[in-house]
């Protein structure tokens, strides 16, 4: 009988422990995301063509000629993965992208669908 209180015991540290590594992935994607609010809301400056890295101001930075929001990228030699709810939005003709979230992906493929594949 002892036994089984023991694996009950043990069972619910792992629950508890499986919950608290969960709270902390979804904190790490809120920290990934950075400040989102702004360019959810398809900031006028998202997408917008850039040649000079400071030519988008505020949050967004010039990558592959187009306004991004400053992220970590995707793709490329090593296939860099996305972290939480953010997607891979690759540039045309290459093999790297950028990771946006699904509001961002549909500001960036409406104003500037032919600098993305992927934008269906």
């Amino acid at each position: 009988m002892r036994s089984r209180g023991l694996i009950a015991a043990l069972a619910m540290l792992v629950l508890v422990a499986c919950s608290e590594e969960h709270e902390r992935a979804d904190a790490s994607v809120d920290a990934a995301r950075g400040s989102d609010a702004s360019t959810t809301e398809c900031d006028e400056m998202l997408g917008a063509a850039c040649e000079d890295p400071s030519a988008c101001g505020g949050e967004l930075q010039c990558e592959s000629g187009r306004c991004m929001v400053g992220r970590a990228g995707c793709g490329g030699f090593a296939g860099a993965l996305c972290e939480g709810a953010l997607e891979c939005l690759y540039f045309t003709s290459a093999d790297y992208g950028a990771c946006v979230t699904s509001a961002e992906r549909e500001c960036l493929c409406a104003r500037a669908r032919a600098s993305f594949s992927g934008c269906e």
